[in-house]
Formats: C-alpha cells, structure tokens, sequence
C-alpha cells in the first residue's frame, strides 16, 4: 500500500505545494491506487474536488504532525511506503520515498529565520539518511544534496517540475501588455530588492508599472526597502487565485525572474506557457533548465537587470519564443512525465 503525506492540501499552493498536486494528480490518472495522509482537523473543512483517496489522522498540523502524529500512524501499519512531496515526513521512518526540494538553507542561512534555519538544518541529513530514495527537481539541486548531504548519487532521483496551465490560449488576442510582471514569494533568495533598484530607473524611462505575486512568510529574513519606489507604479498583490495568475501572465509585457538561488523554478515556465518573454538571472540551475527560451542577467547587478529590460522591451517581437521552442521545453518539463518517472522508481 502506498500512503502519501498530504499536509501540503492545507496550505496554499506555492511551489513545492504544486509540486505536490500535480505529482498526485498525474499519478491518479495513471491508475496508481494510493491514500493521502491528512491532519484530522482539517476532516470537516477541506475540499476534495480532484477525488483523491483521504484519511485523516492524528492531532495538529504543524512539523510536529509529521513528526509524531504521522510516524505514529504510519509505523503501525504493515507493508506500507510513503511517499513525501513537500517537507521530510517523519525524519526516523525508514520505508519512505522523500522530496528535498532545494537547500538553500545551507546555501545561505542568513536567508531565514534561526529557528527555521535549524530545524531544517538538524532534520534533513537525518530524513536523507533514513529513506529508500531522494527525490528533487533538478540535476542541480541534486548535485548540492550530493555536495551538502554527502548521498550517493543513485541514491537520487531527479523529478521535474512542470505548467499547470492548460487553458487554450493565443496571446494575439490579449492586446496591450502594460506591466512588468514577477511571481514568487517574498523571499530575499528571490532578489526583489534587485529588481526594485533597477525599476527606479526603468521607470523614468517607460510607462510600464511592475507587479509582483507572493505573499511573504515569517520564515524568511527580509525587509524591502521602497524609499526610491513611486507607490503608484509598483504593485503588491499578495497571494492569489491561479484565474487571477493566469490573468497576469497573459497581459504582462515581459516576465523577470531575479532569483539568487533555485531548486528548479516553475513561475518562468508558467509564463512561457503565456508566450510571455522571461528574463531571468543567470545562475546554474536556470542554465539547465531555460538555457535555450531565456534572456539571461547578472542576478548582482541592478545596471545589468536595468538594460536588459530596456533592451526586452525594445524587442518583444524578436524574443518570444517560436511555437516550436514553446512546445519543446513544455513537453520536456510535465508533470506527466515526471509521474511516469515515479511509477518507473516505485
């Protein structure tokens, strides 16, 4: 029997959360029986519209539901595996399959919070060691939990991400795009502060405003500083719906993705999908990932991320990608073949 930690189902979807999701819904999809693990007190309250299998168990719904009530449930049943796509699941439990995202924790602890820096800090070699198999998005965040954890490399197994997005779509018919659009957490490894800095100056030489997707959490170490910012032309629109996302995307003139670190990054993807130009910070994992549907920038350069916009949106029509790119890095990066590749490991 497989089970699955589904705490990721309450909380809002970001992106290892989506990660989550999609695994699971492809995996339905392919006939693969399994059973979402599900803090009790959510029984009365949480939608199920994909129909997945849930049982719900133990009490809370914070680290300390994976830890205990989880492992409690988990280690007293017979012959089972779990599967974890978001956070460790119980550390001790050895018949376990678990997903370590990125480690930008060990990258740069200044990053977050001390209490989250060493939690996950203690806790992950000790997941990493105790399970049957690693999963992570990319070769690169496979190569620094090699680097980090000391692992075996078979002991790895790279999973994709993939768009989630399958609306039709033709951005012909969208009209004017009018903003600067970016999509992450508030988050310093994410690099705003960058692309505020060189907004200031982008600003004063076009009309477009710039807006940014995420919400910030307690976790993370960080303060904007909007001092030089006119309010007016920078808008924060916290968390939002995937109707309201898609909305952003398909009127955007060009997407920036400024971060300093990544375990794979979905949102360029996701504007891709858009045929929305992407310009992105030049740093390994993009390399891999994008190398060939992006304008790359200095992720430590604010003149750098400054003329590169200029310089995009004085040539839209020339960098967005041919269908042909489009279709290729989407077929490459699904969430279908990602789950062919776990049903290949299970």
């Amino acid at each position: 029997m497989i089970y699955i930690n589904g705490r990721f189902l309450t909380q809002s979807i970001t992106g290892v959360g989506r990660f989550a999701l999609e695994i699971c819904k492809s995996l339905l999809s392919r006939g693969i029986e399994f059973t979402l693990l599900v803090p009790r007190k959510y029984q009365n309250v949480l939608e199920n519209p994909n129909g997945f299998n849930i049982k719900f168990v133990g009490l809370g719904d914070s680290h300390i539901w994976e830890q205990v009530s989880l492992w409690w449930f988990i280690s007293r049943q017979k012959d089972v595996l779990l599967l974890s796509f978001t956070g460790l699941g119980p550390v001790f439990y050895k018949n376990k399959i678990t997903t370590i995202h990125d480690l930008s924790f060990f990258h740069e602890p200044k990053w977050f919070s001390k209490g989250y820096y060493y939690f996950y800090k203690f806790f992950t070699p000790i997941a990493a060691k105790y399970c049957r198999q690693i999963l992570t998005v990319s070769e690169f965040s496979k190569a620094e939990i090699i680097k980090y954890l000391n692992i075996n490399p078979g002991h790895v197994t790279v999973v994709y991400n993939g768009n989630s997005f399958t609306e039709s779509y033709d951005k012909r018919n969208d009209g004017d795009k009018r903003f600067i659009l970016g999509v992450s957490s508030l988050d310093p490894r994410k690099n705003h502060q960058l692309l505020l800095k060189a907004f200031v100056e982008v600003s004063k030489k076009t009309d477009l405003d710039l807006v940014l997707v995420g919400k910030a959490e307690k976790h993370f170490n960080f303060d904007f500083n909007m001092s030089e910012i006119d309010p007016a032309r920078v808008h924060f629109t916290g968390y939002i719906s995937d109707a309201e996302l898609r909305k952003l995307y398909r009127k955007a003139s060009l997407f920036v993705y400024p971060s300093l670190y990544e375990g794979f990054g979905i949102p360029p993807l996701e504007a891709i999908y858009y045929r929305c130009p992407i310009l992105i910070s030049d740093i390994p994992v993009f390399q891999e990932i994008f190398h060939e549907s992006a304008i790359f920038f200095d992720p430590q350069s604010a003149a750098d991320l400054e003329q590169k916009i200029l310089l995009c949106l004085n040539n839209l029509d020339k960098i967005i990608l041919s269908d042909e790119q489009r279709d290729f890095i989407l077929e490459k990066f699904s969430w279908g073949k990602s789950a062919l590749k776990i049903i290949e490991l299970l």
